[in-house]
């Protein structure tokens, strides 16, 4: 059941380059958002607390996805450079409202996608 913010960690042996560069074919991919701008890509807001962070990600990301004609979703991405793996984690943002069917299905074929480029990857889906 979908919630207002969906969690995913992964852990895989692709660079961050390679799971970047799915992210971003996932994200532009067509959707029923025909009618909005394209995706919009930025950096998620630094706070304060950035400058005590000891494991700060090697990538941030954020894309607000077109998701149905009139609505967008909002979609955090972070990787980490931790030996001979990277850590991913995506983030989907609902607000208020549980994340959509389109979302879910964003979120879905992502880390079917990446599955495909890393059989070994580990998912964790959490809330």
């Amino acid at each position: 059941m979908p919630h207002p913010k969906t969690f995913i960690r992964i852990i895989t042996q692709l660079s961050v380059a390679q799971a970047a560069g799915i992210f971003d074919k996932n994200m532009t991919a067509d959707s029923p958002g025909a009618g909005q701008p394209a995706t919009i890509y930025s950096r998620p807001s630094q706070t304060p607390f950035d400058s005590v962070d000891e494991d700060p990600p090697v990538l941030s990301v954020s894309a607000e996805v077109p998701t149905s004609a009139r609505s967008r979703s909002l979609f955090h991405f972070y990787a980490w450079e931790h030996g001979g793996e990277r850590q991913i984690e995506v983030v989907s943002f609902g607000g208020f409202m549980p994340i959509g069917p389109q979302a879910g299905f964003l979120l879905q074929t992502l880390v079917s996608e990446l599955r495909a480029a890393d059989p070994d990857l580990i998912v964790e889906w959490g809330v």
